[in-house]
């Protein structure tokens, strides 16, 4: 495309002649109609059309956050770009003048209690299970030296060997040879391997601080 200030290709020829006629450019026998001439393309756009959104949302962020370097507005349908924004890139974030607020969560410093244990820091547990070898039936087989059932001793003992349930060892609750279920030793139940008896496990989520971060606050108390 030609523009109208553009000069004519026998306006470019006698220029060029009247170049090359002087000092060392001088070329003899050089006439207009010598040059062949082609117009080219100097620039090369396009335009490109964006579809702006702007909306309007309430944040909770926790802490106090930096918000010095966002760009403040008072009516975002008003609010003009400058040069250096470009929202296409990513989203632009604003602040609305006189909405920043500074206000402590409910939780107050920043810890709640944990749900797991309701803050107890640890989990009932059972300190005794019931022999897996003998389930608790045939323990001992002098039954009546016990005074009946089996008792369970203020610390179960440790399991014993399962690997050779028909193999009999000395009871300790009725002390009579051979006749107790190595696993229980004639007593019926075993300790706990989790609490060891202790009837508490400690609480994994809190880990027996009794309390956990605030996810609200993220531990900020604000």
């Amino acid at each position: 495309m030609v523009a109208p200030n553009d000069p004519s290709d026998d306006e470019v020829r006698a220029a060029l002649s009247a170049f090359l006629a002087r000092g060392r450019s001088r070329r003899l026998g050089a006439a207009p109609a010598d040059f062949h001439l082609t117009r080219l393309h100097l620039l090369e756009g396009t335009v490109t059309r964006r579809v702006e959104q702007r909306t309007e949302g309430t944040q909770h962020e926790p802490g106090a956050v930096d918000l010095s370097e966002r760009p403040v507005y008072d009516v975002l349908e008003n609010y003009k770009l400058s040069p250096h924004e470009k929202p296409g890139d990513r989203p632009l974030d604003l602040v609305k003048r006189g909405t920043v607020h500074l206000r402590s969560c409910d939780c107050g410093n920043g810890r709640r209690r944990c749900a797991d244990c309701n803050g107890m820091r640890y989990r009932p547990c059972e300190p005794a299970h019931v022999c897996t070898v003998c389930q608790g039936v045939t323990a001992c087989t002098q039954t009546l030296k016990h005074g009946g059932l089996p008792s369970t001793p203020p610390r179960p003992p440790k399991p014993g060997r399962a690997d050779r349930p028909d193999e009999r060892v000395n009871c300790e609750a009725c002390q009579t040879p051979d006749s107790a279920c190595p696993g229980c030793r004639g007593w019926g139940k075993v300790r706990c391997q989790a609490c060891q008896a202790s009837g508490r496990i400690p609480c994994v989520p809190c880990k027996g601080a009794g309390t956990v971060e605030c996810a609200t606050c993220r531990g900020q108390g604000t």
